[in-house]
């Protein structure tokens, strides 16, 4: 009986060993699988920081983009507007000789 007694016992307590061994082997592949999700976490987290900074960049990059645009268009403007005053002027300059010569050559007629 004392045999049959210690069986049992023995038997509980390989039981309870090989139920400790899986459940350390669950904590185990728990602590490798949380290990791996933090690591891919903190990826993504400098993704992110990395995607933001290029974005901001880029919005730099666009916004003096913008500013030489317009100062491009503006000069451009002003040179037109001076080039048509300049041709403006030559074209009262040309009608005035124009008139002058239809003048002269009604004086002569």
């Amino acid at each position: 009986e004392v045999k049959a007694s210690h069986a049992a016992a023995l038997e509980s307590l390989r039981d309870e060993t090989a139920a400790a061994a899986r459940l350390s082997e669950e904590k185990a592949k728990t602590n490798a699988a949380t290990h791996t999700a933090a690591r891919e976490l903190e990826t993504a987290r400098e993704e992110l920081h990395d995607a933001r900074e290029e974005l901001k960049r880029e919005q730099e990059r666009g916004r003096k983009l913008e500013q030489a645009h317009a100062s491009v268009r503006k000069e451009h403007e002003a040179t037109v507007g001076e080039r048509e005053a300049e041709l403006l002027a030559v074209v009262k300059g040309l009608k005035a000789e124009l008139a002058a010569a239809v003048e002269a050559n009604e004086a002569l007629e």
